[in-house]
């Protein structure tokens, strides 16, 4: 999945709430100032369109924002410059009056930090398509439009510049994380797999400690031949049969055993099953196949048959070959 690089900017965060809320009042300043609004209805209604473009760019969104909240800035946008124009004076100087360009200018820049660079340059261009139409309406003659409106698009050509600059250098940033991320990872695995290693160590030392100081000694009974050939026989499933080692299965084999039959514990999935084990209730099926097989070659087999773990009891005597698929 894409990481958010707006997260990693500060887009949408308190940062941009509180620049926000200065954008909102800093352009009511210059709508006072440089025009009617509070009494002209018409051009405030161009300054809370322009007000609410800014809270709908700033608000908290997925990087790049999505194609329905960057349409409606730029609609808002576009429709608020086609307000404000309106009611502007096409002759003497305008001051203040033209405060709505250098709003939409410092929104269609936002937008493109937002990650819609290609589209804050069409809302440039269409803001700059409706003032020349103002213009030509006026004074019958583009160019007044024009003057008002180069130095904004210039204003976000720069912008674009910084907001590129600032998507590759998060870009990178991310890309840095997420190998340290899968670096700490494999470490914590390593890890993992390093504590369950020495913890098997302790508890094979604590099985093979005694019975390696009597054999050492040479004071073997019969019964204790049997005692270690049946911990041997433990200890080889333990690392050929990891998937079967699972209560009540390990108690029948091991009253198999001792009953003299020759259990085999076979692992076939080994380290790329995608379950530790076999599940209680196959565990439970397979033990009772153990315990009610008679005396003789037993063997119980964990494998793949298809794509679904099967656990398999193959006895000598009456008790055929039987298979379970385990599904827990």
């Amino acid at each position: 999945m894409r990481r958010d690089i707006g997260v990693l900017l500060g887009l949408g965060g308190l940062g941009m709430r509180l620049l926000f809320v200065l954008f909102a009042v800093t352009t009511a300043a210059l709508a006072v100032l440089g025009g009617d609004v509070p009494e002209d209805w018409i051009e405030t209604l161009g300054l809370l369109g322009f007000i609410l473009a800014a809270g709908v760019v700033s608000w908290p969104a997925r990087y790049p924002m999505s194609a329905a909240r960057t349409v409606l800035v730029i609609a808002l946008v576009v429709a608020s410059t086609a307000v404000v124009n309106a009611r502007l004076d096409s002759t003497g100087e305008l001051g203040f009056a033209t405060w709505d360009l250098g709003a939409g200018s410092f929104i269609l820049f936002t937008l493109a930090l937002r990650g819609r660079i290609a589209a804050s340059w069409i809302g440039m261009i269409l803001v700059c398509v409706v003032t020349a139409l103002w213009s030509v309406a006026a004074t019958g003659t583009p160019s007044r439009g024009i003057l008002l409106v180069y130095g904004q698009a210039s204003s976000l050509a720069a912008g674009t510049f910084f907001a590129v600059l600032l998507r590759s250098t998060a870009t990178r940033i991310i890309a840095f994380q997420e190998v340290e991320r899968r670096r700490v990872g494999q470490e914590q695995l390593r890890q993992a797999l390093d504590r369950e290693r020495k913890a098997r160590l302790v508890e094979l030392r604590k099985l093979v400690e005694g019975p390696l100081h009597t054999i050492a000694e040479g004071r073997v009974t019969d019964a204790q031949r049997d005692q270690f050939r049946l911990l041997e026989a433990t200890l080889r499933d333990g690392i050929r049969a990891k998937g079967l080692q699972r209560e009540p299965l390990s108690t029948a084999v091991r009253d198999a055993r001792m009953r003299g039959s020759d259990v085999v514990l076979l692992d076939d999935l080994g380290a790329s099953a995608t379950q530790p084990d076999i599940g209680a209730a196959a565990a439970k099926w397979a033990a009772g196949r153990v315990a009610a097989a008679p005396n003789g070659s037993i063997t119980v087999r964990l494998s793949l048959e298809g794509s679904e773990p099967v656990i398999s009891v193959v006895t000598e005597g009456a008790l055929p070959q039987s298979r379970k698929v385990s599904a827990d």
